[in-house]
């Protein structure tokens, strides 16, 4: 018969995300994920084999999460893609906490810091982008102006919104009012749909 495991995996996964978020991927120490996550070394090694599979796993679990958020704010503005995407830019960067916005996002985090080093874990930030990046494509697309672009153009508005969001990134991290970073997502996103 199994053993059960002593702590739920859910939770500790949840916890090492806030870990790797905070430090990043090199400097989380094995150290830091236990105490996190409040499970012993062989608990650890024998659900998640070693720190870079924990990794990988959080990063997919973040993944899933933002790709959800986006999926349903976006369903929520039917009538009005761009409205629903302006929305999920303000779920992810004005409606969030400090420490949140401090962190910035764990996707963007880990190409920044990986891009030049590993390639897979490069590949698998890009991953999770890209969904991200399919999910607004998917929306606009209900949008008339927006369907009758050639899919180059369309993917060129994508890829100027991406641009954008990171940018806003960083200004967010810096401390720039929720009130300014409103207005630059409003005008740029009705810049990008008239042009």
């Amino acid at each position: 018969m199994a053993r059960n495991l002593e702590f739920n995996r859910q939770n500790a996964v949840a916890a090492a995300i806030q870990c790797f978020w905070q430090k990043g991927y090199a400097t989380t120490s094995l150290a830091d994920l236990l105490k996190a996550m409040g499970i012993s070394r062989s608990s650890f090694y024998n659900s998640f084999g070693d720190k870079r599979q924990l990794f990988e796993e959080c990063v997919d679990h973040y993944s899933k999460q933002i790709k959800g958020v986006c999926q349903s704010v976006l369903s929520m503005s039917k009538e009005n893609p761009w409205q629903g995407l302006q929305d999920f830019f303000t779920v992810v960067f004005i409606s969030i906490s400090d420490d949140v916005k401090r962190k910035g996002c764990l996707l963007v985090n880990t190409l920044a810091e990986t891009s030049e080093v590993d390639d897979e874990l490069k590949a698998l930030a890009l991953k999770g982008l890209g969904e991200i990046k399919s999910c607004w494509k998917h929306s606009l697309l209900k949008d008339e102006g927006f369907s009758k672009l050639n899919d180059d153009q369309q993917n060129q508005k994508i890829e100027q919104i991406f641009s954008l969001l990171l940018g806003w990134r960083l200004q967010s991290q810096a401390g720039l009012s929720s009130e300014h970073l409103s207005q630059q997502i409003s005008l740029s996103l009705a810049h990008i749909q008239n042009n």
